[in-house]
């Protein structure tokens, strides 16, 4: 049976199309506000809001402040700033109005190709898109600015094609929509280069593609497409120009080269995430470690857990995530095997050309989605997979839409049943982006304190941020620098505290080639007396920051002294020391040992931001009330002596049931005898004792000079007696901690 024409493009939509956007835009605008005035973001948007404020208020991008992707959120948010008190809360403004042109885009793109009815589809898979994404898409960050340029460009090259089927040769009109495409693609290079870059090389191979569908020549077709670039480069160089200038005028250029030609292709070797594999759909565990879960999950996953049932124990949730990694490669196979085996007869009848048609608007809308979709490499973490995710979307419903067409002129049956399995699936990611989307709302319900908040985050997120900024002003001066270690630049912000250095963000790629050393003084040059870090390093760093910025790390430990923990166990506060100390030469303890579980017991080394810590957990001590756990280490002692010095303490129970006390001894064999060279009883507080802020781990030090030069096997030993209960938030049950254990040389 021959192929029906595809549907004809929405050339002039019905008055009830248009009724039907315009209440879409307002079920958008109330669906997404709730979205866009809750969540903080401490790194990313932290860093970007404050360097807009500094931007606005004379420094200088690239030069004074370390950045590597195009300036133009930068200079967005600087304008909002200029306008509005700075604040979060202003910050999601521009968003919001990104969003709404996001959703209109995803109505007129399919709608051009394949009409109005399969627009209002995409606009659907969006908005549950946008809940899987949150907060990536609901947020101030560059990335989803860039994609909607290039979305706008995508519009633009769909009536731009629309023009050359009716024009043919003569096309004013064309010109001028080909000059509205370029200034969209340099809005999107504007606002993360690589983004617009591929956007703009998708734009190009449809250039020739939509040429060819007039021409019937392919050489023809290039000569005109290059043509076409010409005026796509006047446009562009237009958007490119001002940012030109502001670099050359504040002498920024040479800098601006390095951070945004260069220092990329540097970072992408380092930071590579592989692309989630296809076979972890059918594996046991899927997302077995919080690792991989935060490495390829969306946030909700966690920050929503859905409740104990049938889909958290078959890990349908996470399985899902793998679908959302592999949808893209369907739909560009999909799509292309309908763009090379039918015709576009409503472009064939409207033209000369009577060989073979590729379908140029079904390709024009694969070529940049998927050149797009290129800048999810090589760091294909979940939050850049759903960065660039909107295309996919878009270009997804246009390719269903065609397939449906195709289908229904083939087989209703056929047709059926694609409709009925797409729109299972389509409605299992809705089910679950619904639980979502009421769980975030009704969960982050406290506002952020302060005149730069005005968003809501949830109740523990809240008391944290609250006392970590409470502590920081108790322990220095309004408006001083304030050094936030490696991406907490967001408590900057909201406390107007100056960043000490040109470097917001201290992730590897930022601070790796100097060791963090830019860091280290720049904080010493603005007298900084606090510094407040994360317990972790980033969970996707491959390398950690004691590696990476030694200069950064041994400046902390010679000028600074850990004071305090606060919330759950999420921020480390310290303080400046009197006089600086000299740097220590030791070893870890840690490299090199036995972890013994039984049970409920079980030790655990962990690799912090600034130090290594051994977790000896015991449980809650229901069944035993008394539990014992020893780890045998091996380590040498160095030739001129050393001293075992180490951090102790435990978690803080919410319910001691009997008087309780934790018992930690150290033990040494040397292999002809084991003695005991540390003992101390600890009575163990409830967390009603605690305060909101834990003091820093009492440090001991015990001298191994009698076993200089000597390899000696050290035996952490931690003994519970009584029974106490964690609370159900608690990160750890109750066991020892023994903090960053050491054999310092003497």
């Amino acid at each position: 049976m021959r192929a029906m024409p595809d549907r004809p493009a929405a050339d002039s939509p019905s008055t009830a199309a248009l009724a039907g956007a315009v209440a879409t835009l307002c079920l958008a605008f109330v669906f997404v506000v709730p979205l866009a005035t809750r969540c903080l973001t401490m790194a990313d948007e932290g860093y970007l809001l404050l360097q807009a404020l500094d931007l606005a208020n004379g420094k200088v991008l690239y030069r004074d402040m370390d950045a590597f992707v195009t300036p133009g959120m930068w200079f967005l948010l600087a304008f909002v700033f200029e306008w509005l008190e700075p604040s979060v809360w202003a910050s999601r403004i521009p968003v919001v109005i990104a969003y709404l042109g996001l959703i209109a885009l995803a109505w007129r793109i399919p709608a051009l190709v394949c009409g109005a009815r399969v627009g209002f589809a995409s606009v659907a898979v969006m908005m549950v898109a946008s809940v899987w994404a949150f907060p990536a898409w609901t947020f101030a960050f560059y990335s989803p600015f860039s994609v909607l340029f290039a979305l706008a460009a995508l519009e633009r090259l769909l009536v731009f094609r629309e023009g050359v089927l009716s024009a043919g040769e003569g096309e004013p009109r064309s010109r001028r929509t080909l000059l509205q495409l370029g200034l969209w693609l340099g809005c999107s290079i504007l606002f993360k280069q690589n983004y617009g870059v591929f956007a703009l090389l998708g734009t190009g191979l449809a250039l020739v593609v939509i040429r060819y569908e007039v021409l019937a020549s392919l050489s023809g077709a290039i000569q005109r497409a290059l043509r076409d670039v010409g005026w796509l480069s006047l446009a562009m160089a237009v958007v490119g120009l001002p940012s030109v200038l502001y670099l050359v005028v504040t002498g920024s250029v040479d800098e601006a080269f390095y951070s945004l030609a260069v220092h990329p292709f540097e970072f992408s070797g380092r930071h590579g995430i592989p692309y989630l594999a296809f076979g972890a759909l059918f594996a046991p565990d899927v997302m077995s470690e919080t690792l991989d879960i935060m490495t390829y999950g969306a946030q909700p996953i966690y920050r929503a857990p859905i409740p104990p049932g049938f889909v958290e124990s078959a890990r349908l949730i996470e399985r899902m995530h793998v679908l959302l990694y592999w949808f893209p490669p369907l739909i560009a196979i999909l799509g292309t095997t309908l763009a090379l085996t039918g015709r576009d007869e409503r472009a064939a009848a409207r033209t000369k050309n009577d060989g073979p048609l590729l379908h140029g608007g079904l390709v024009s809308v694969l070529l940049v989605a998927f050149f797009v979709f290129l800048g999810t490499f090589p760091r294909a973490d979940f939050n850049h997979l759903i960065n660039i995710y909107q295309p996919v979307v878009i270009a997804g419903a246009v390719v269903f839409g065609i397939l449906g067409d195709r289908l229904r002129a083939v087989s209703a049956l056929r047709s059926r049943v694609v409709g009925v399995a797409l729109t299972a699936v389509l409605l299992a990611f809705g089910a679950v982006a619904g639980f979502w989307y009421y769980a975030l709302i009704t969960t982050m319900s406290f506002e952020v304190e302060g005149p730069r908040g005005g968003v809501k985050i949830s109740p523990p997120e809240a008391a944290s941020l609250r006392n970590l900024m409470r502590n920081v002003d108790q322990l220095s001066s309004p408006g001083e620098a304030l050094l936030t270690v490696p991406d907490i630049a967001m408590l900057n912000f909201l406390m107007d505290r100056p960043m000490p250095s040109a470097y917001y963000n201290l992730y590897e790629h930022h601070i790796a080639h100097d060791g963090g050393a830019a860091v280290a003084q720049g904080a010493e040059a603005m007298d900084a007396r606090v510094v407040v870090t994360r317990l972790n390093n980033f969970f996707s760093d491959r390398v950690g920051l004691r590696d990476y910025a030694p200069a950064l790390t041994q400046y902390l430990d010679t000028h600074f002294e850990q004071k305090y923990t606060i919330g759950r166990a999420e921020y480390l506060i310290f303080t400046r020391r009197d006089e600086p100390v000299a740097a220590e030469r030791f070893t870890s303890v840690l490299d090199d040992c036995s972890l013994p579980s039984s049970g409920i017991a079980k030790s655990e080394i962990e690799d912090h931001l600034l130090f290594r810590t051994l977790y000896q957990t015991m449980g809650p001590g229901h069944a035993l009330p008394e539990e014992t756990l020893e780890v045998r280490c091996r380590v040498e002692v160095p030739e001129v002596g050393g001293h075992l010095t180490f951090g102790f303490d435990h978690p803080f129970p919410v319910l001691r049931r009997t008087p309780a006390s934790l018992h930690a001894e150290v033990l040494v064999n040397d292999g002809e005898e084991t003695r005991r060279v540390f003992s101390e009883l600890i009575q163990i507080k409830t967390a009603r004792e605690r305060r909101m802020r834990i003091p820093a781990p009492r440090e001991f030090s015990v001298d191994l000079s009698d076993f200089a030069g000597r390899p000696i096997e050290l035996v952490l030993r931690a003994t519970r007696n009584g029974r106490v209960v964690m609370s159900k938030n608690a990160m750890r049950s109750f066991g020892a901690r023994w903090q960053h254990p050491r054999i310092v040389s003497n």
